[in-house]
């Protein structure tokens, strides 16, 4: 623990441990898929706009880049604002796939749905939908059926709006799973067609100047690849250990690839890992550097408050130095951010 203070003291910080993960989320059991096939931070260089990335739908709608809280975020401006991610072109939805993004809505909406996602088949119907609200989540089916959970109590009050809400989605052939925050909400055995593409929307209400009702989304990934054995040839790469930008407090939706990590050392008792921290080109190799060393520090004491000996883990941080894809669109940017777990013995 020393050294690693020192390292990092040479380059003009001290570090910053991450808090362990609410323990709320001990039964959290999404795991999003590994190869990002779509990601959207909306950190975007000065001549990129929104319709760089998403196609406005039905040719309406409006939506704009706001700083919120010190991160960059999509406001929905106007009424029915459809958004289709530009990645699939004429490329459709794999077999198996995950969705998942984080949403603010206004209280003014009150019981009104939030952000959600509509699915388009290969007809151009667009069904199924799902939509989340302060009351309670729903899809509705091809064949009209509404399938609805009602959400925890505490989502009624302050819980859904006026905060940041992440939603998980797992598509997996023919069967879907929904997940608001921790909370497994719906689990569908057949939803009837294969989805070939998918559209967010938000209708945001009022006019501009009428007073301030946002609708919000951030941290929008689309991913696919499930690996079966996690520590094939002695290592496990993973993009799902997941920290805000420039930040190393791990994300609550993290555990699940952690605990993967846990169950593997439970079974392995004289195993001893490496964890590996990388990050993209932006930034400064400096900042990258530290970030890194960081985010590794955060991986390496969840384990420890989790049962892992201290003594079977070392944390290395490795910035920009070793990227694995050319760092020059977000989805390669976004495949170099991750974290490595290496078997050293």
């Amino acid at each position: 623990m020393n050294r690693i203070i020192l390292t990092l003291s040479l380059l003009g910080a001290t570090t910053v441990y991450a808090q362990n993960i609410d323990k709320s989320y001990k039964d959290y059991d999404f795991v999003a898929g590994e190869e990002t096939i779509f990601e959207d931070k909306f950190l975007y260089g000065q001549a990129e706009k929104i319709s760089d990335h998403w196609e406005f739908m039905d040719g309406g709608g409006s939506a704009s880049l706001r700083m919120v809280d010190s991160v960059m975020v999509l406001s929905f401006d106007a009424f029915y604002t459809r958004l289709k991610p530009k990645i699939f072109g004429n490329k459709t939805l794999p077999d198996d796939f995950t969705i998942e993004y984080d949403a603010w809505l206004d209280e003014a909406y009150d019981s009104n749905p939030g952000v959600y996602i509509t699915f388009e088949l290969a007809d151009g119907t667009r069904l199924p939908i799902i939509t989340p609200s302060r009351d309670r989540l729903s899809v509705i089916l091809p064949n009209n059926e509404t399938i609805s959970k009602d959400n925890p109590e505490e989502y009624y009050s302050s819980k859904f709006l006026n905060r940041w809400v992440h939603f998980s989605i797992l598509v997996s052939k023919n069967k879907m799973t929904v997940y608001l925050d921790q909370n497994k909400m719906i689990e569908i055995g057949d939803i009837l067609a294969k989805p070939k593409f998918l559209i967010v929307t938000g209708d945001k209400m009022g006019e501009a100047g009428n007073g301030e009702t946002p609708i919000y989304l951030k941290n929008f990934r689309l991913a696919t690849g499930f690996p079966i054995n996690i520590f094939e040839n002695g290592k496990f790469i993973t993009r799902n250990i997941k920290f805000d930008v420039n930040k190393s407090i791990l994300k609550p939706e993290s555990i699940s690839t952690i605990k993967q990590v846990k169950d593997y050392l439970d079974k392995n008792a004289n195993v001893k890992l490496e964890i590996n921290g990388h990050t993209d080109s932006d930034g400064t190799d400096e900042a990258n550097l530290l970030l890194s060393q960081q985010r590794a520090d955060a991986v390496k004491n969840q384990l420890i408050s989790m049962g892992i000996a201290s003594d079977r883990l070392v944390a290395k941080g490795f910035g920009e130095s070793q990227p694995i894809d050319k760092n020059t669109t977000v989805e390669a940017k976004a495949s170099n951010r991750r974290v490595e777990f290496i078997i050293v013995m």
